[in-house]
């Protein structure tokens, strides 16, 4: 079974990130970027929130400054505007990370997928908070993978996410998180599941 590592680190709500921006020095981000891939990544995740100010040209430019010294494929998360100006500029097969249970942002970014012919995270996260169990997870994944198919999403574009939650929250994360990754690959057959391991540590 083959594995797919995405590193995580360049995310806005580090300091070196947002900092990074701020300042409009990229140089740091692309530090990140090619230390993630020197440790084995074989895609990164670009998470930049959905608060930035300039949201979207700043999406476009770290697109291109990643990709002038990386050769992996990124995994483009923020605002659908946001999402769809990185689109706009990628090389090559980008992924949107992350489709939710939230109607408007399901039906914009599974849009952009068919679009741009990118691959999709799907996350079992409803409008608020987390999904309450493993039922409402899987039920979360249906919508997300119907809809795709509406779009021309095949299924092995899809890479469903049962979204673990801290430790400090819910101790029993990671064991219902297996759970719920065993019953999406019972459910949706030819779909890749995904985790978000470094959540487990937050908060």
């Amino acid at each position: 079974m083959n594995m797919l590592v995405i590193g995580e680190k360049i995310n806005v709500l580090t300091n070196i990130v947002y900092e990074s921006i701020v300042s409009k020095d990229l140089s740091p981000i692309v530090s990140l970027a090619i230390q993630q891939v020197e440790s084995g990544a074989e895609a990164l995740d670009v998470n930049i929130g959905p608060d930035i100010a300039g949201g979207e040209q700043i999406m476009k430019e770290l697109v291109g400054v990643i990709q002038q010294n990386v050769a992996v494929p990124l995994c483009l998360n923020g605002t659908p505007g946001m999402i769809e100006a990185g689109l706009g500029v990628h090389r090559g097969r980008a992924i949107i990370n992350g489709v939710t249970g939230d109607r408007e942002r399901m039906g914009r970014l599974l849009f952009l997928a068919g679009e741009f012919n990118a691959g999709i995270i799907g996350m079992a996260l409803p409008e608020r908070g987390y999904a309450s169990d493993v039922n409402e997870g899987c039920s979360i994944a249906m919508d997300i993978v119907e809809e795709a198919a509406r779009q021309g999403i095949m299924p092995s574009d899809i890479y469903l996410d049962p979204v673990l939650a801290s430790f400090s929250m819910n101790p029993a994360a990671l064991t219902g998180a297996t759970g719920t990754v065993r019953l999406f690959k019972e459910t949706f057959p030819g779909t890749k599941t995904l985790v978000g391991l470094s959540n487990i540590s937050q908060g």
